[in-house]
């Protein structure tokens, strides 16, 4: 009897190690191939960019509201720093022409191809009467495929003789 109850107790021990699972000396087992890191974005390297976009001008007492287009030219020294150059034609009875300069600052985020920026400067107003102006603002750079990408922007302009205005810009933007 004595035996039988050995040979059982031995058999339910074996039995019990044989299901336990992998030893914990071993690795555990892959589930498959590690999936690379996703691409980092390098459309916000110092270089130029050309854009194309629509304009409002969102005007005071003295301006009125009105529609229009315009073309811009950035260059940037570093990764944040760059310079732009924009011309702005907004249509109301008469055609409003800005061309401004700017200081862009902006802070890509490069898991995402995205770019917040903010943007201080200078230039002129001129509807039959002409004046300089500064503004301040700040948008957003959306890339897209091959570094071709949308942008959002809006800055706030203060003209001689009190006639301040708005101008919002939406387009298209390029690296050249």
């Amino acid at each position: 009897m004595k035996n039988t109850t050995t040979t059982i107790l031995a058999s339910i021990a074996f039995a019990g190690i044989s299901f336990a699972g992998p030893s914990m000396d071993k690795a555990p087992m892959s589930k498959g191939p590690v999936p690379p890191p996703p691409p980092s974005c390098n459309c916000f390297e110092p270089g130029g960019q050309f854009s194309l976009y629509a304009a409002a001008l969102l005007g005071s007492d003295t301006i009125d509201d009105a529609m229009g287009a315009g073309i811009a030219v950035d260059y940037f020294f570093t990764r944040n720093v760059g310079v732009e150059v924009d011309a702005t034609w907004a249509f109301t009875d008469s055609t409003v022409h800005t061309i401004n300069g700017s200081l862009v600052l902006r802070a890509p985020i490069l898991s995402a191809c995205i770019a917040p920026y903010a943007l201080l400067g200078g230039g002129v107003h001129t509807d039959g009467e002409t004046y300089g102006t500064l503004h301040a603002g700040g948008g957003i750079d959306i890339r897209l495929a091959n570094c071709f990408g949308i942008f959002a922007d809006a800055r706030y302009t203060w003209a001689d003789q009190d006639d301040d205005y708005t101008i919002v810009r939406a387009g298209i933007r390029m690296n050249f």
